[in-house]
């Protein structure tokens, strides 16, 4: 009984949320913040982001002192309804991934007919939802591979939500071999990464990337987005045939801690059949785009 009046209670936060959002365009323009050349969005652009992406935004107010981990629903401007854990950076995720901020999406234009998408670390489902809104006027398959048990319960239920019945989702973690492994999940839910001597972590199954497709009968793939906290080195290296004969676009957020994991190394395995885009860097991370080139054109190395 306790557990559903607590349901109950959030459902009424998240419609008054919903009304208050809508009540107060009318007297608060909303804004699209530019992206800094340097640094992070401030605070007054960061509220600016969160209000032209989430009609429900004042549900942040519940959010911030709501117990951790509390399941509630927010609205996005693309009708997408996604289910974030109150004080987690699930919202966060969510309004940057849902806005363009994160990805730009003048470069998430796909033109192949049937397009086949991979979305590595797909994390509670927030760049699925998007590719699936992107790709609404065509038939496509998407891959949804998310390795954290519980980030991996809620893309479930937010593709569900939304049905969304192109994507399957997958709990695994991809690595250079297919196996087993151990995934250190202390921190936020979108930080968690494989780590072989966290065999006090959460252990999940692992997959190269070749293998993977292999398994599920799909040639080539159109667009592979991967965030995997920092493995994607390890990946690209042991997927790199895999890579350079059937990943047309790869859309990457690369991580930097040191020579030989920079994006100097990232350029010097991509480029040999990718040609490279930075869409932003900051001082340890950044996203770049890598596109095999047309007909005609060649990769300079």
């Amino acid at each position: 009984m306790m557990m559903r009046a607590g349901r109950l209670g959030i459902r009424i936060a998240e419609t008054g949320a919903h009304a208050t959002g809508r009540a107060l365009r009318l007297i608060w323009p909303v804004r699209v913040p530019t992206r800094p050349e340097q640094g992070f969005l401030c605070l007054t652009d960061r509220i600016a982001l969160l209000r032209a992406t989430v009609p429900n935004w004042p549900l942040l107010a519940l959010d911030l002192v709501a117990p951790r981990g509390t399941v509630l629903t927010y609205l996005t401007t693309q009708g997408r309804r996604i289910r974030c854990r109150a004080r987690t950076s699930d919202l966060l995720e969510t309004v940057i991934v849902s806005s363009g901020f994160e990805y730009p999406l003048e470069h998430l234009r796909i033109e192949a007919d049937n397009p086949v998408i991979v979305d590595v670390g797909a994390h509670i489902g927030t760049f699925a939802l998007l590719m699936d809104t992107l790709l609404s006027d065509r038939a496509y398959r998407g891959i949804a591979l998310e390795p954290m048990a519980e980030n991996f319960a809620l893309l479930r239920e937010n593709l569900r939500l939304n049905r969304v019945t192109d994507f399957t989702a997958v709990q695994a973690a991809a690595a250079g071999a297919t196996g087993e492994g151990y995934l250190r999940t202390r921190g936020q839910p979108d930080t968690a990464y494989l780590d072989p001597s966290a065999d006090d972590g959460e252990p999940v199954h692992t997959v190269e990337l070749g293998a993977l497709c292999d398994t599920m009968g799909v040639g080539t793939v159109s667009l592979l987005k991967m965030d995997i906290e920092g493995g994607e080195h390890e990946v690209l290296a042991a997927s790199w045939p895999f890579l350079a004969e059937r990943v047309q676009v790869l859309l990457l957020e690369f991580h930097e801690s040191g020579p030989g994991r920079d994006l100097p190394s990232l350029r010097g395995l991509l480029e040999r059949a990718f040609t490279i885009t930075v869409l932003h860097r900051g001082p340890h991370q950044g996203v770049l785009i890598a596109r095999k080139p047309k007909a005609g054109e060649h990769v300079s190395v």
